[in-house]
């Protein structure tokens, strides 16, 4: 089940460089030592072992390559993309120029990848990291992969020889987006070589900052060396008692469009099956081609007369030589087919064989199918048979394959794939459902998508659902078993912070269950609610809170009040309500969650101790912190017992209870359980984890509250800087820990350094939040404050004017924030001169607190003390002393005598007496203030030493100068 904590702020094999292994060493000190540079680095990744021995010619192309990375673009590494219609060659003419280019030592590196999906480019952008030995090469957080990814390209070779080139092949119209944003944008110590089939894709990914760099299209090449191209890969040679003539050769290759890719692949057929040109060519021309070939709308007559026929051809060849290969072929290209794990089918087929009807309940015909799919699954769970299939089809040009000690792949070309699925689809949808079944089986092993310990599986299995889910929606298929899978890996995408992929998929889960289960089905409104989730992620509240009453209403109707998934649809529209600050509505909500799951799963069950744990955190924001502990106690206990102490959600819970201590002080208990939630963490998640680095901050921030500033600003240091580089430099997280170092500094007086923080912690804000998203107001009211402190009324007042107007949008006129804005624009106000304005606004909001909150609240207090505080100012001493005496009688009642809080009033009481003359009465409490303060803040706190200052300045005005001399002398010495 979906739960989340509503406190949380935003809760393979590896294949290594095919030249060498190298390893990191750090080098020097400083800022650049945090990026190691390799002791070793020499390598090329791309797959020259898919260069045809035969390639020739295109050496005006490859010249004009290399020319177009001989120019320099300033900073920036210099692009080219080549686009041109599929089977032209596009990717043998990059192979060569990395065979090339590397052999002639013009690079030290080459890596490549595919920019078919967006999924393949997270996957080769990922795996770059693996290939230079990088520190985040398994880090659990795609984004800070791509991050660092993206950051060595930046930085490796701006200080040494390093040169590298950077390959991303067949780049799709749907990735432009996602690739302009993680290719490198600096360091012209290296090139990006790409390839696509359209000019306007080759356009955008070729410009930057509004200027085009180099695109060109590869053409056929001309009939010479086409024909040269067919001979040699077929090994073939005019007049030397060869019984084929080059006007066949040259008839075969016109035949096929003189495309290079459908060359090979009818040289290939020749060489395998013996024939000579002439059959070859017969074959190409007859009508029986046409039959097995539809080929969609949108592709060109250009490739129905060429590509298709030289794929068909292999295939019936293939179908000749062995049918049950030929079927395992059709199962694969339901695949991606880019990298098909032979372990994921292997697996998929053990499941099968304990669950055939599966399979079989889901065709039109079973009994005729039955032979077939016990062929197939016999060939798949037998490694000798399985082995000779992949020999068979590597041997006709069908499929790639690679295998390592901890993975075997296979690869089918894009085109090979079309041909193979059109073909297919002139029978049924049977091998489509075999594929589903063997996917779905092997997603079997996921325990839990949610789990760190199972995204490995999840990242492995994404593309190949992600292809079947294609072909399922484009042929209106609708098979059950592959939503199920989905909602899943929507599960997978949220928690690794993939939301927009998340939401796409769980809309698509959704859309298929009404469909196919109906509205109102329980596994329907189970698909509502995680899209719910994806939302509230996204902080997109309004349509969050829609989905999840309609799921409410159809629960409580059909399944009734007290189901689970009711109760599920219940807790995460608490949720939703907590977020959104409406607390009471919240409260209702989560108490009748928390009665429903007691009675009916237990008070020990997570789903109980997560509602528990949510319910705490409104009673901790209502400050009823009493009541906030004893259920985050509840929780820890319960979630240790089942989970163990180092789990996430423990951990978790840990924090928020050391959140509750703070608010009431109670620093030490507080500091005890941030230090064993960063050794957890640092323990299980590593270091650098954001989450780790999260916990870093909160540990910094409840040392910042005891004023321990040095140890505070360690620790802030340390988590800004990992943030700025797992994260980068415009996260959300970054962005707080900006903003908080600048309320350290604040507090400590250094203004300047505090505005420039918070300065960059807005700009953030605005750009990544929006000018009146909550965080980013809060940014506002500091930086006024700050100004404020600085004697700059006019800027403070500005801004203090901005956060109001959307306090008050959003939050409400009357919200406890938008409050202590009115407050603090008052104060300035005040200071500014504006005194009448500033009375107004205060006995405005003392109005209000006294009406909502009662005349005892701390809140309301703390509004009467401002109020004293301008009447002190104005020499109103009388006025001031009334109001001071009924804040200390509040204080001592609520946070008792020794609060700091009650202290700081009884200090200001005493300086009101003293400055009417009233040397007694100001004495004593001033003789009270020190006491409290040395006991509770220690005896060279400044408070404590402010206190000792006036009590001195008293003695002096009644002159008593000796006693005056030895406290400011005390005061000079701390």
């Amino acid at each position: 089940m979906a739960q989340h904590f509503v406190d949380a702020r935003y809760s393979t094999s590896h294949v290594v460089g095919r030249d060498q292994y190298y390893t990191f060493v750090q080098l020097g000190s400083g800022p650049e030592a945090s990026n190691p540079l390799p002791s070793t680095l020499s390598f090329n990744d791309a797959p020259i072992y898919l260069l045809s021995p035969h390639f020739s010619g295109r050496k005006d192309e490859l010249d004009r390559i290399g020319m177009v990375f001989g120019m320099s673009h300033g900073d920036a590494p210099t692009r080219c993309a080549i686009f041109g219609m599929p089977g032209m060659g596009k990717t043998q003419l990059i192979l060569q120029y990395a065979k090339l280019s590397y052999n002639r030592q013009q690079y030290s590196i080459i890596l490549w990848i595919s920019g078919a999906t967006i999924e393949k480019l997270n996957q080769g952008l990922a795996k770059v990291l693996t290939l230079i030995g990088h520190p985040d090469r398994d880090h659990p957080e795609q984004s800070i992969r791509l991050t660092s990814t993206r950051r060595w390209l930046e930085d490796s070779g701006v200080n040494s020889p390093l040169k590298w080139l950077l390959i991303v092949d067949n780049i799709a119209m749907e990735v432009v987006d996602f690739l302009k944003e993680h290719l490198p944008r600096t360091n012209c110590s290296g090139n990006i070589l790409m390839t696509t089939r359209t000019e306007a894709v080759a356009e955008a990914v070729a410009t930057v900052a509004g200027q085009r760099q180099f695109v060109f299209e590869l053409r056929a090449p001309d009939l010479r060396q086409a024909t040269k191209q067919l001979l040699d890969e077929a090994g073939i040679c005019i007049g030397d008692g060869s019984s084929s003539s080059t006007a066949e050769a040259e008839a075969l290759v016109e035949r096929v469009g003189l495309l290079p890719l459908a060359i090979s692949h009818a040289a290939s057929f020749a060489k395998q099956s013996h024939k000579n040109l002439g059959d070859v060519l017969a074959l190409y021309q007859s009508n029986h081609i046409y039959e097995l070939i539809s080929w969609k709308d949108d592709l060109s007559s250009y490739e129905k007369k060429s590509v298709a026929i030289t794929f068909a051809t292999q295939l019936v060849e293939l179908q000749r030589q062995s049918p049950v290969c030929s079927n395992f072929l059709t199962v694969l290209s339901f695949f991606d087919p880019e990298s098909i794990p032979v372990n994921m089918i292997v697996e998929g087929a053990e499941e099968w064989l304990r669950q055939p009807d599966d399979i079989l309940c889901q065709t039109d015909d079973a009994l005729t199918h039955h032979s077939k799919l016990q062929s197939l699954i016999a060939l798949i769970q037998s490694p000798v048979y399985l082995q000779l299939a992949i020999q068979q089809l590597q041997h006709l040009s069908l499929v790639g394959y690679e295998s390592t000690k901890d993975i075997s792949v296979l690869r089918i070309h894009d085109l090979i794939r079309v041909t193979i699925q059109e073909y297919a689809r002139t029978e049924d949808t049977q091998w489509f459902h075999v594929a589903v079944a063997l996917v779905c089986g092997a997603y079997q092993h996921v325990s839990d998508p949610e789990s760190l310990t199972c995204w490995a599986r999840c990242e492995m299995l994404h593309p190949h659902i992600q292809s079947l889910t294609k072909w399922d929606d484009e042929h209106a298929v609708g098979d059950f078993e592959l939503n199920r899978v989905n909602f899943g890996l929507a599960k997978y995408l949220r928690c690794r912070g993939r939301y927009s992929e998340a939401e796409t998929l769980s809309v698509w889960v959704l859309a298929g269950r009404e469909k196919l289960l109906g509205p109102e089905h329980p596994e329907t409104l189970l698909a509502i609610i995680e899209l719910a989730i994806t939302f509230i992620l996204q902080e997109q509240f309004n349509k969050a809170e829609s989905l999840l009453e309609q799921a409410l209403t159809a629960n409580e109707k059909i399944l009734g009040a007290e189901h689970p998934n009711t109760l599920k649809t219940v807790h995460n529209l608490a949720w939703t309500y907590s977020l959104q600050r409406r607390v009471s509505e919240a409260e209702t909500l989560y108490g009748r969650a928390l009665a429903g799951r007691e009675k009916l799963l237990g008070p020990d069950h997570q789903d109980t101790l997560t509602t528990v744990h949510n319910l705490a955190i409104i009673y901790d924001k209502r400050g009823e912190y009493s009541e906030a502990e004893k259920l985050y106690r509840r929780s820890l206990t319960g979630t240790e017992k089942l989970l163990g102490p180092e789990h996430a959600h423990t951990l978790q819970t840990a924090e928020c209870l050391a959140f509750t201590y703070e608010h009431q002080e109670r620093y030490i208990e507080a500091e005890m359980l941030h230090q064993r939630a960063l050794l957890g963490k640092e323990k299980v998640l590593g270091p650098e984890h954001p989450e780790t680095l999260l916990t870093v901050h909160h540990l910094a921030w409840s040392y910042y509250l005891q004023e321990r500033y040095t140890e505070a600003d360690t620790l802030f240091c340390r988590a800004l800087a990992g943030q700025e580089r797992t994260l980068g430099h415009e996260q959300r997280d970054t962005l707080d820990t900006v903003h908080d170092i600048a309320c350290c500094y604040e507090s400590q007086g250094l203004y300047t350094e505090a505005e420039i923080l918070y300065q960059r912690a807005l700009a953030g804000k605005e750009k990544v939040l929006g000018p009146e998203h909550q965080d980013t107001l809060r940014t506002v009211h500091r930086l006024a404050c700050c100004y404020n402190s600085r004697g700059l009324y006019t800027e403070a007042e500005a801004l203090y004017q901005r956060a109001l107007t959307g306090r008050e949008k959003a939050l409400g006129p009357e919200h406890k924030d938008t409050l202590n804005t009115v407050n603090c624009l008052a104060l300035s106000y005040y200071k500014h001169g504006r005194r009448a304005e500033a009375e107004t606004l205060l006995c405005h909001v003392l109005a209000f607190q006294e009406r909502t909150l009662g005349h005892e609240h701390l809140d309301t207090l703390d509004t009467v003390c401002d109020i004293a505080w301008c009447y002190q100012l104005q020499q109103l001493y009388t006025e001031a002393e009334i109001l001071y005496q009924r804040v200390l009688v509040g204080r001592e009642k609520v946070l008792g005598p020794e609060h700091r809080d009650t202290l700081s009033t009884v200090h200001m009481l005493a300086w009101c007496y003293n400055s009417r003359g009233l040397y007694t009465e100001a004495e004593a409490l001033y003789q009270r203030a020190l006491a409290g303060r040395e006991k509770v803040l220690g005896p060279e706190h400044k408070d404590t030493l402010k206190t000792v200052h006036d009590l001195a300045f008293s003695y002096d005005k009644q002159g008593r100068c000796a006693e005056a001399e030895t406290l400011f002398c005390r005061v000079l010495e701390g």
